[in-house]
């Protein structure tokens, strides 16, 4: 809340957007999560409980579950903030809200932001209000980036890893982008990998990252204004499994199952558990 403190001290209207169901295609990357503080929760436990490590490591071993969210929503109520759970991932919802012109801005320290498209973002913003800024119409004039388009950029951004899709092996910044400079696009690049290093390709590995592809820039949000969920795109159903790769084939189920208006409206509006589908009180 200090951070919306000092937005509001500024004259910023924040919008705050939480997580909501788990999104099929991030499952593995929630184990990795979960694992990861579980450990935390094992190291602190082994030391004092006063040492500076141990409370570093019970801040990295918090879960954040639904229900404390709730309890955060009902302060923002009675200080009238807005905000809005997503139906998935919150990643995707800021992008949607910024891409239409529901915000001016998204603070994160994520960059998968950049990777959804969004316009403008305001990078590990301090307690003072010091961040970097990143706007999206400035992103391909990098010199390191001639020639891509958004695209090809995103394809970048996938093969070189993500939350959607298990990386391949000694595949950094530095050698993807030297073989998307060279051979131009993601099928041209896997055909080569699969030549000169075909064990580094793991069985399904294509179609898996086209799904990747397809959740970055289809997965399901929630609008607002017609109370409903929708795909970030902005395109419909129909239109998205007329144009969808043979191997995808037509459930659209990873981009995150479909939600049932009033129940995404009771998820969006922090009174319906997005886990369970259950009201909190």
């Amino acid at each position: 809340m200090k951070r919306v403190e000092l937005l509001q001290q500024n004259k910023v209207k924040p919008f705050i957007v939480f997580d909501g169901c788990e999104l099929p295609m991030k499952i593995d990357e929630k184990r990795k999560h979960k694992e990861s503080r579980d450990k935390s929760l094992a190291k602190a436990r082994r030391l004092e409980s006063g040492d500076a490590a141990a409370v570093g490591h019970y801040k990295h071993a918090v879960n954040i579950t639904p229900l404390i969210v709730h309890k955060l929503i009902e302060v923002l109520k009675k200080q009238d903030i807005s905000y809005v759970v997503a139906p998935y991932e919150a990643d995707a919802q800021m992008a949607f809200l910024a891409i239409h012109g529901r915000v001016n801005a998204v603070l994160t320290s994520d960059a998968d932001l950049v990777a959804f498209g969004c316009p403008r973002i305001i990078f590990r913003m301090d307690d003072s209000g010091r961040g970097h800024e990143f706007k999206d119409s400035k992103l391909l004039e990098h010199p390191k980036l001639n020639g891509f388009t958004q695209q090809t950029f995103l394809e970048l951004c996938v093969l070189r890893g993500c939350d959607y899709l298990r990386p391949l092996n000694n595949m950094n910044w530095h050698i993807v982008l030297e073989k998307f400079q060279k051979y131009g696009t993601y099928d041209k690049v896997i055909e080569h990998l699969k030549e000169s290093a075909p064990a580094s390709i793991y069985t399904g590995y294509k179609t898996e990252f086209r799904k990747a592809m397809l959740t970055f820039k289809h997965q399901r949000v929630y609008d607002p204004n017609c109370e409903s969920t929708v795909l970030l795109s902005g395109l419909s159903e129909d239109e998205l499994r007329s144009n969808l790769p043979k191997d995808v084939g037509n459930d659209l189920s990873f981009l995150g199952p479909w939600i049932e208006n009033d129940v995404a409206k009771g998820i969006a509006e922090g009174v319906i558990n997005p886990l369970n589908r259950m009201p909190f009180d």
